[in-house]
């Protein structure tokens, strides 16, 4: 069975692609209709010598909607009849044709037919062309009058001027600028001009747009604005209203900040009194009604929130930001709720060690029966068997219960007998009274020693104690949300970013720097992204990363933040001692945070004794310094593990901390071999004299700090290299007269010097880095 389809009339191609354009080009098309019906308006603005200069230099200011402004002042030439359409005709097609040939000579590439991306030269050139065509063709018809020779001359600089001035209104870069507001009066003055002679129901549109636009000016820019707008605005309408207009302003700017309904009603009464005063009882009738109009007007845009969302204040934004603000807020309530608890965490650590501690020191304290019966012991061994026993001890020829107890107490009190302190009766006849008081002392050494070895709470309260301290340190940090307002600043005084970036410029972070600009209008970043990183480096005199770049509603945000000055390339090399299967020594890197860390770590001995210490020493470290922990409290917690192992063992740490953003570095040594630095063909050693981890309660580190440079090399030993002495001048001669920077090949030159000058007699490892500057 066959299936019948029915294919139903596609649209003409026609219609879909002008479909598709208006979707597309909805609010491109908006303002092109909006600069037609503007240059219709300009166009029949008349000024002195029976000129209309102003739709001529609209059209030539406007970078987009020519076409649909051009059509305007077109159709503006046809309605004023006789001569002068073809006047005007002639000059606006002259200007559009100078103007288009123009800028697709000079910016071929970035100019379109609907939008041009001249400079304000070629506009104001366009304008000239257009005005000596209609200064031109109006001398002739008119038979070379005076007259037009004067309107000749104003036509032409009314007209290249009023470019100038349309251009700071039309160019989007100057918005949130002084050339923006001076633009915008000069809209104003041409848009009452324009409306001259219009009526509707017999009230005057040029007097009723000149009061509502002084009040609009006053309500959103202040008194001092107000009064230049009711100037402006009064001029254009009939210059001896200009005060009337101007004490319109004055006064709704000042009494609005009370009240926007009483400032608009005080100030529009007090202006028709100024009226009256200054034109008499003609300028109030005159004005009266077109007044009213203005005020009603004035009133029902506060009501509906007209002036709110001209200042960009719309319910919507207020929302959004309120969301924003709020989430914000949350966001950092959160960071120190999070702080309080690692901080009580941290409070409950150090009361667990300082409670175990106090367990500990009880624990540790020997005991009356315990020393009673350490003494016991010596007293017996050398007692029995002894003839002379009787003679000491009469009763049972062995130390009675009352003389141990005193014995107890004065070991307890003096922790080193002497042969002083024992009973007359066995100084007197014992033979063995020089010897009993030492083996006493050993006796309760060991006794000691045998309590410290079972103190479970000692450990606990030394655990305690650094997970505590880890804590403390590793606190929330809030580097990120700090603005930072002098590299914004910094950052809106460049050209790129003034003229782009209408939002706000927004940089954070200290440390690390975060940048947030906002509000550039795609059609009109001409410049590369790399082009605006460069400036932004050069303005903060940072490195950053390349722009991300998003856009929303054809505005564009850019964000970038710093990067690394440096990068980092590491080599290693090691050899175990002679006759040992595996290395006593341990290095390693890691970078985390754009920080770099570098260790080498010498374990006691050689062979797995040292390699256990060492690799230990290796893992607790890189464990802690990736987390994010304290440099100084990781070597501390490193000390503290090492010394809770039961077999003797320390190790030393040769630790290269190195902020690859900053160029910031410094090394922390504990019992390490000298470093090397090499810089511009010179060796630099670093050495300290420190005792190892492991070996001493509190630990005793020294730290070397100094700034990288692009082209350092940094060289890491242990003691397998540099032999019997730390001074090792062969090293820097060697390191001087290598050619190659490569980090492996420098390892590899160094271990076999080593090898050849002291053989395999210990452990040997290297480790080279390498930085170089990130381009």
């Amino acid at each position: 069975m066959k299936e019948k389809t029915k294919s139903l009339p596609a649209k003409s191609t026609a219609a879909a692609k002008i479909t598709e354009f208006l979707k597309e080009k909805r609010t491109a098309v908006l303002y092109g209709l909006a600069y037609g019906v503007i240059a219709y308006m300009f166009g029949g603005a008349e000024l002195i010598f029976e000129t209309a200069p102003l739709g001529l230099a609209f059209v030539c200011a406007a970078r987009e909607g020519i076409p649909f402004a051009a059509a305007g002042l077109i159709v503006s030439a046809v309605a004023a009849g006789g001569d002068n359409t073809v006047i005007y005709l002639s000059g606006a097609l002259v200007a559009l044709g100078f103007r288009y040939a123009l800028s697709f000579f000079l910016h071929r590439k970035e100019s379109a037919f609907y939008a041009l991306n001249d400079g304000l030269a070629s506009r104001i050139s366009s304008a000239a062309a257009g005005s000596v065509t209609v200064s031109l063709i109006r001398i002739i018809y008119n038979g070379f009058r005076y007259y037009d020779l004067l309107a000749a001359a104003f036509f032409i600089l009314c007209a290249c001027g009023a470019v100038y001035a349309y251009a700071c209104f039309t160019d989007k870069e100057n918005k949130n600028t002084e050339k923006y507001e001076a633009g915008l009066a000069a809209m104003m003055f041409s848009f009452v001009l324009s409306l001259k002679g219009a009526a509707l129901l017999g009230v005057s549109l040029s007097a009723l747009s000149a009061f509502a636009l002084t009040l609009f000016a006053a309500r959103r820019g202040g008194a001092l604005r107000g009064v230049a707008a009711g100037f402006l605005c009064g001029a254009a309408v009939d210059i001896s209203l200009c005060p009337m207009f101007g004490t319109v302003g004055f006064l709704c700017g000042l009494l609005s900040a009370f009240s926007a309904y009483i400032g608009v009603l005080f100030s529009v009464v007090a202006g028709l009194f100024v009226g009256l005063q200054t034109g008499g009882i003609t300028a109030l009738t005159s004005n009266l009604p077109e007044a009213a109009a203005a005020s009603c007007v004035a009133a029902a845009s506060e009501y509906f929130g007209v002036v709110k969302r001209i200042n960009g204040v719309t319910d919507k934004k207020v929302k959004a930001l309120l969301s924003s603000y709020s989430e914000t807020v949350s966001y950092m309530d959160g960071l120190e709720r999070r702080e309080e608890e690692i901080k009580r965490l941290a409070d409950a650590y150090k009361s667990i060690s300082e409670l175990t501690a106090d367990i500990s020191a009880s624990e540790r304290r020997p005991d009356k029966a315990g020393l009673c019966a350490a003494s016991g012991e010596v007293f017996d061994e050398f007692c029995r068997g002894c003839g002379k026993r009787y003679e000491c001890f009469p009763l049972r020829g062995r130390i009675e219960k009352e003389e141990l107890l005193r014995m107890s107490s004065l070991i307890e009190e003096k922790r080193n007998l002497q042969s002083a302190d024992l009973p007359e009766k066995i100084k007197n006849v014992c033979a063995h009274a020089d010897v009993i008081p030492v083996k006493l002392n050993i006796k309760v050494s060991e006794y000691i020693k045998k309590l410290a070895d079972h103190d479970k709470a000692g450990v606990v309260s030394s655990d305690c104690a650094v997970i505590s301290k880890i804590l403390y340190a590793r606190r929330v940090e809030k580097d990120g949300m700090e603005q930072d307002e002098a590299c914004a600043k910094t950052l809106s005084s460049l050209p790129y970013f003034r003229e782009l970036f209408s939002g706000d410029i927004v940089v954070c972070g200290k440390r690390k720097k975060y940048v947030t600009a906002t509000g550039a209008d795609i059609r009109r970043i001409k410049q590369s992204a790399g082009e605006l990183k460069a400036a932004a480096e050069k303005a903060l005199r940072i490195k950053l990363s390349d722009p991300e770049v998003s856009v929303s509603s054809g505005l564009a945000v850019l964000r970038m933040q710093s990067a690394p000055l440096l990068s980092a390339d590491v080599g290693i090399a090691d050899k175990p001692k002679e006759k040992e299967i595996v290395n006593g020594d341990t290095a390693f890197y890691t970078e985390c945070e754009d920080r770099l860390f570098c260790t080498v770590c010498d374990g006691m001995g050689s062979g797995r004794d040292a390699a256990a210490s060492s690799r230990l020493s290796g893992i607790v470290l890189g464990r802690l310094l990736y987390a994010g922990c304290d440099r100084a409290v990781t070597l501390e917690a490193l000390n503290q593990i090492i010394r809770q192992r039961r077999a003797e063992c320390f190790s030393t740490v040769d630790l290269l901390e190195a902020d690859l953003m900053t160029g910031e570095t410094a090394f922390y040594k504990c019992g390490a071999s000298p470093s090397f630095v090499l810089r511009k063909g010179k060796v630099y050693r670093i050495a300290s004299h420190t005792p190892p981890v492991g070996i001493m309660k509190e630990l005793c580190a020294e730290k070397v700090e100094f700034k990288l440079l692009a082209d350092d090399v940094v060289i890491m030993v242990s003691d397998g290299i540099t032999g019997s002495s730390d001074d090792a001048p062969w090293i820097c001669d060697l390191i001087c007269s290598i050619t190659q920077r490569d980090p492996a090949a420098i390892c590899d030159a160094l271990l076999e010097e080593a090898e050849q000058r002291y053989g395999s007699r210990d452990d040997m490892t290297v480790l080279a880095v390498r930085f170089a500057e990130v381009k």
